[in-house]
């Protein structure tokens, strides 16, 4: 559902609560945030930056299932990306946000020579 409007996502939810006799309130929501176009120039840029910072490494897009603040930058950008420039284990995956999250010197470097580059040459090429 989390690729669905929310009032589908709630009324499906609410089917759900009913036939298990439970009952449910949302407190707060959002709506799905649109889909970014794989052929504007700012996915095609965030694509030259991966390459050139971690090799020719297969590049997926997925649905994002967290909730997170670039929801808010859709009112005023035609793409937004929810991106991360970081290599990570399974293990370190599963860390996130919890005890012992941990991230490699070695990843933390590579994401750093990420964003300076895709800084300082955003606009200049293609």
């Amino acid at each position: 559902m989390v690729h669905e409007p929310l009032p589908q996502s709630y009324k499906k939810l609410g089917k759900l609560c009913h036939k298990l006799g439970i009952s449910m309130e949302m407190l707060a929501g959002f709506d799905v945030p649109p889909v970014a176009d794989m052929n504007c120039y700012a996915y095609k840029y965030v694509n030259k930056r991966i390459k050139e910072t971690f090799g020719d490494i297969p590049r997926i897009p997925y649905i994002m299932l967290a909730g997170t603040d670039s929801r808010h930058y859709t009112k005023i950008c035609d793409c937004v990306l929810r991106f991360v420039p970081l290599m990570m284990t399974g293990a370190q995956l599963n860390s996130a946000h919890a005890i012992n999250e941990n991230l490699s010197v070695e990843s933390l470097e590579r994401g750093i020579v990420f964003y300076h580059d895709f800084i300082k040459n955003y606009g200049s090429e293609l």
